[in-house]
């Protein structure tokens, strides 16, 4: 845990940002949290009345510790440069990374990897940041984005990671996902979103584009 004056230091480092008038108010009334969520990465966050920040550190309990760089303080709606739809916020990562490398990326965002509710979703998540001009012929070989579904707990039993709850909505692509391959899905444990919309299970050691996902309202 780390110590009681570091937490009031963000929790000052947080205001700074907001407008002169906010600030005390803040202090006073934002009740703030710890959540760890990835190994060496801790967020202080908290809510009150309509606002929401969220601050914190990478590599905790290391040499190298640091501050994230996406701390944020916010009202109502989507910061740029995350793009609204009903009621949530969404962020293509512009780097390729491991599915737990995207894990990280969105928590350091104060947010989490993209949860799919519904075929309408999933297909506007597709067109909004999947569908490009440069996508080549293969629909597994580009243009896909890590969400955060797994079935890393249990084998053939898929979840989202941010809530630890079987899924109850599936929009697999044909013929995925592997489960009907014990050889392939034992080494494939992690969802992404292909450009078509639907989904298919990789290594979660894939090297992929994310999407980060955070509710609209706090």
């Amino acid at each position: 845990m780390i110590e009681n004056n570091r937490v009031e230091n963000e929790k000052k480092d947080i205001t700074k940002v907001l407008d002169p008038k906010e600030k005390d108010w803040v202090i006073k009334n934002i009740k703030f949290q710890f959540l760890l969520q990835v190994s060496h990465v801790i967020l202080l966050w908290g809510w009150g009345e309509g606002m929401w920040a969220c601050g914190g550190w990478v590599n905790v309990g290391s040499q190298n510790s640091e501050k994230l760089s996406h701390n944020e303080k916010r009202k109502k709606g989507c910061p740029h440069p995350w793009t609204e739809y009903n009621n949530h916020c969404y962020l293509e990562g512009q780097t390729k990374v491991t599915w737990m490398g995207a894990k990280t990326e969105c928590v350091s965002r104060c947010s989490h990897l993209v949860v799919i509710d519904s075929e309408e979703e999933s297909e506007w998540l597709a067109v909004t940041f999947l569908r490009k001009g440069t996508c080549s012929l293969n629909v597994f070989s580009d243009c896909s984005a890590w969400t955060g579904g797994n079935d890393l707990n249990i084998e053939g039993q898929y979840g989202w990671n941010q809530s630890n709850v079987t899924m109850n909505f599936t929009y697999w692509h044909l013929n995925e996902p592997s489960v009907g391959y014990p050889e392939l899905a034992v080494k494939r444990d992690c969802i992404d979103l292909l450009r078509s919309g639907k989904w298919n299970d990789r290594s979660c050691s894939f090297l992929n584009s994310f999407i980060c996902e955070k509710s609209h309202v706090f």
